[in-house]
This record gives C-alpha cells, sequence and structure tokens, in this order.
C-alpha cells in the first residue's frame, strides 16, 4: 500500500514508568495542541532504520487527559502505514500494550491491530467504507 499521507493513531497501557520511558525516548511531549516542531522522532528506537526519521507532528495529538496507565498520540508520515514503527515500539516495551490504527489521506487503505496484548490481532489492511467520513 502506498498513500500521500497516512494518519496514525496509538493507544498505548501498562507500567506508568514504562509510558513515561516511550515518551522520553520517542519525544513525545506534554501537547494538547497541534504543533508545527518536529516531535516525533523513534531514531533512537530505530537507529539502523529510515522508518525512524522525524514524523510530521502538526498533528500530532495527545489525547487528554489520561488515566493512570493510559496514553495515546498520533502522528502523521507519508507512504505506508508504520508497521516497522509498532513493531518496534512494541519489541522495546514488552509490558506496554499498544492498540494502532491508520487511514490514508485519499481513502487508498485503513489499518488497524494491536501488540503485546495475550490474543495480538494481526494487523490487517481494509479498504475505506464508502460512507467512513459521512
Amino acid at each position: 500500500m502506498f498513500a500521500y499521507d497516512v494518519w496514525n493513531s496509538v493507544y498505548v497501557e501498562g507500567p506508568h514508568a514504562e509510558i513515561v520511558r516511550m515518551r522520553k525516548l520517542c519525544c513525545l511531549p506534554e501537547i494538547q495542541i497541534p504543533t508545527e516542531e518536529p516531535v516525533v522522532d523513534f531514531s533512537e528506537l530505530m537507529p539502523h532504520s529510515s522508518a525512524g526519521d522525524q514524523y510530521w507532528s502538526y498533528n500530532l495529538v495527545t489525547h487528554g487527559p489520561h488515566e493512570p496507565g493510559t496514553f495515546s498520540f498520533g502522528f502523521d508520515c507519508n507512504g505506508d502505514a508504520p508497521v516497522e514503527i509498532f513493531e518496534a515500539l512494541a519489541d522495546e516495551f514488552q509490558t506496554l500494550r499498544f492498540n494502532v490504527s491508520c487511514i490514508s489521506s485519499m481513502d487508498e487503505f485503513m489499518a488497524s491491530g494491536s501488540y503485546n496484548y495475550p490474543d495480538n490481532n494481526d494487523f490487517k489492511y481494509e479498504e475505506v467504507p464508502a460512507d467512513y467520513w459521512g
């Protein structure tokens, strides 16, 4: 799959200390509004991959306030669903559980999956339903 823009949402649950470590490693600050500053950076998580580059952040959202042991954020990227990033997050933070979803800006695809849950859902692509936005 390839798209010009892909909008990604990540919901995280687990130990607060690990959420703090993830946010520090991936440069996810305490913000509640869109910003034009590049703040999502997976390069320390994935130092040998071009997927670790900084991602658009004007659309970065940290949904909140967060319940203890939860965190959610969104970011944009080009091309395809950033499965490599989701897998790297799950590998690095094995005590955190991740629910992820993506949708391409021109409705080329939508995708979702979960990581580190006892009954993991496979990451899968789907067609965007015709009435999705309406």
